[in-house]
Formats: structure tokens, sequence, C-alpha cells
């Protein structure tokens, strides 16, 4: 046999040692892209409202094996894990949702140890899920175990950032909480100057770097130069990839927020509102990812006595979280509590009070009769009630 055919017969037996290794590992073998591809149409399926599609994939991602000593394997699998039980919980499900969150506290701890700091992300991760789930015990417990972590591990930085880099963020944060601002800010600037030293004025890594120092300085009350540096941040972003790109969201949301903290919510819908116009623009007008975003659009515009604009834009995220999530979950009692406070604001008592008495129903249902949102609902209709005799006696 010649060598050129002693060639291709290699090439042949290569290729098919290849697409088998691809076979085993789409049927369950450990495959890191695989695996996180399905977790990522997981996530586009749910927040395209999705659910079944959703949900077929985060388990697809589920029954491909892992290794429990990597932290990669470890942190993949708790995504899975908390996008089904967000999905579930969306559709019904709450009790498998609630064993899913479970499992994934219990995987985490027995992977890393309850209070180590590679703890941080699956506790955040879980954080977020019994937000959405409306579970505040269980949200101040994640809270609880986040900050003790944080306390023992004082000079761990934020997850991705060099060392140095960490060390001198964290440096600045205890300033910040000591009270010594220039000693943080001067801590800050060095962490910075570190990154452009080693990478560049305008890489990336420096604006994420000065994107959670402007976080930091939020957090601790120095509401106006935060604004300075996120704004500093976001000029400079759109002179790089333009005004109209979905990452300034990441910039637009921060500012929105410190900008209603400062009580200037004529400056906070402006934001909000040029966030929903790049969510609809990009992503499409019934998304999920619409549905935090228009809540807080119509707080700044009920801060501000625009009820009627405000109605509307509840409305919307009404429409959009009783597609995501099935009839009884909390959420759209969240949504139909907004309405209820805006028709009351309106002196629309008859649809305020319906309104109020579809939430209190689905609150008293999935979180319990004692629970806070049930309780706020019952002070609401008894203002209601209040408002209602009042109008009665004056007429």
């Amino acid at each position: 046999m010649d060598r050129s055919r002693w060639i291709v017969y290699a090439v042949l037996a290569a290729l098919c040692c290849s697409i088998g290794t691809v076979v085993l590992q789409s049927r369950g073998g450990r495959s890191v892209p695989w695996r996180f591809a399905s977790i990522n149409a997981g996530d586009t399926s749910y927040h395209a409202l999705r659910l079944e599609e959703a949900e077929q994939n985060y388990r697809e991602a589920l029954s491909m094996r892992y290794d429990s000593r990597s932290a990669l394997d470890v942190w993949e699998r708790t995504d899975a894990m908390l996008g089904l039980a967000r999905t579930v919980s969306a559709r019904g499900r709450q009790r498998e949702a609630d064993s899913l969150a479970l499992s994934v506290l219990h995987m985490n701890e027995r992977a890393f140890g309850p209070s180590s700091w590679e703890m941080a992300h699956p506790l955040h991760a879980l954080k977020e899920y019994y937000e959405f789930a409306c579970q505040d015990s269980m949200t101040a417990l994640c809270s609880a175990k986040l900050d003790r972590i944080y306390k023992e591990y004082p000079d761990e930085g934020p997850l991705g950032l060099p060392d140095e880099t960490a060390g001198l963020i964290s440096e600045g944060q205890r300033h910040l909480r000591e009270g010594h601002l220039e000693l943080a800010q001067d801590a800050f600037d060095k962490a910075v100057a570190a990154q452009q030293h080693a990478f560049g004025p305008d890489d990336s890594r420096v604006y994420a770097t000065r994107h959670w120092i402007a976080e930091a300085l939020a957090a601790s009350g120095n509401l106006d130069q935060s604004m300075v540096l996120f704004s500093s941040l976001l000029g400079r972003t759109e002179s790089k990839i333009g005004r109209d790109r979905l990452e300034l969201i990441d910039l637009l949301e921060p500012m929105a927020a410190i900008e209603s903290s400062r009580g200037r919510y004529s400056e906070a819908e402006a934001v909000w509102s040029r966030i929903v116009a790049l969510q609809d623009a990009h992503l499409g007008q019934d998304r999920a990812e619409l549905i935090p975003t228009l809540r807080s659009l119509a707080s700044a515009q009920a801060s501000q006595g625009h009820y009627e604009d405000a109605l509307r834009t509840r409305q919307r995220a009404l429409a959009i979280t009783s597609r995501l999530c099935d009839q009884r979950h909390p959420q759209r009692a969240i949504d139909l509590m907004g309405i209820a406070i805006i028709e009351a604001k309106l002196g629309h008592v008859a649809e305020a009070r319906n309104a109020c008495s579809a939430a209190k129903e689905i609150f008293t249902r999935s979180l319990g009769p004692e629970e806070r949102q049930t309780i706020e609902c019952d002070q609401l209709m008894d203002a209601l009630a209040s408002s209602g005799a009042h109008r009665a006696h004056a007429s």
C-alpha cells in the first residue's frame, strides 16, 4: 500500500475518533462546551418565555457528567440547577423548585465547605432565586452567609480580578467602611493604575475595575462620586461601541438606581426609559428581562405623580409576568399589588381593591398568611376600605 493511502486512512481514523468523542460527550460524558451550551440555551429560552423548552435544556445540561472536585463543574451544575428551579417555579411547581435550590446549597457546601470563599458564587445565585420566589427568610439567610464569608475573607476582591488589584480594592473597601474616603480613593486609584500598566488604559478589564469601584462607592453612600465615575465610564464606552448597544445597560442600570436614591426621579425615568428602549430593540417586547426594568420605570413615574404613565407601565409588566409565570406565582402578585397602589393614587378605589384582593389570594396561597407580602396586602385593603367608607360618608 502506497504512502498516500496510509495518510488517507490515518486521517479517516482520526475523524472517526473525534466524532466518537463528541457523541459520547453529548450522551453523558464530561464536556464543558456541551454543558455550557445547554445552560445558555436554557437561559435564552427562559427569557423568551419558552419555559418548556428551557426546562428541557436545563435537564439536558444536568444529564451530563461533572467532576465534583472541579469548582468550574460544580458552579456550572449550580447554574443549571437554579435555572431549572426558577423555570419550574414559574410553571407552578414550587415544591420541586425549592428542593432543587436546597440541593444546590448542600452540593456546594460538600464541595467547598460552608464558609469557604468559593461559596460566594452559589450564594449569590441562590439569593437571586429566593428573591424570585419571594421567600424573604431564605433570601436573608443567603445574605447573612455572604456577609460572614466577606468578613472571614477580607482580603479577597471580586472574582476574576488579578490578586494585586483585588487586594487594593479590598483595602479601598475597608477605608470606605471606616469613613476614610481619601485613603479609599487612593487605594482605588492604585488598583486602576496597576491594571492600566498591565493591560493599557482602554482595556475592558480596566473598565470592569472602574465599574466595580463605582458600585463600591454607591454601596458606601458616596452617590455623587459614584455617579461621576459611572457617567465617565458611560461616555467612554459610548465613544467606543456607540449609543445603541445592549452592553450599555450594565452602566445605565446603576445610574438609574442612583438617580432614584438621590430623589431625582425625572432623571431616573429618562434612564429607565432608555434601558427599556434598548431591551425592546435588541431582545423583543415580551422578554423576562423587561419585568424588573418596567417595575423600576413605573416607580420613577409614580414618584413624580405621573400615575397614568405608571399604570400603563406596570400593566405591561404584569402582562409579561402572566406569560412567564403560573397564575398563582407570587411574581404576578407583586405586579398586581403595584397596580393596586397606583389605582389607589388615581382614586380608583374599586379597581385598587380588586387588584389588591387578587394579590392577597396569591400571596396567601403561595407564601402563607403571616408573610410580609400578605400582611402588606391586608394593610392596603384596610386603607382602601377606610377610603371607600370616607367617600360614601362624604357623598
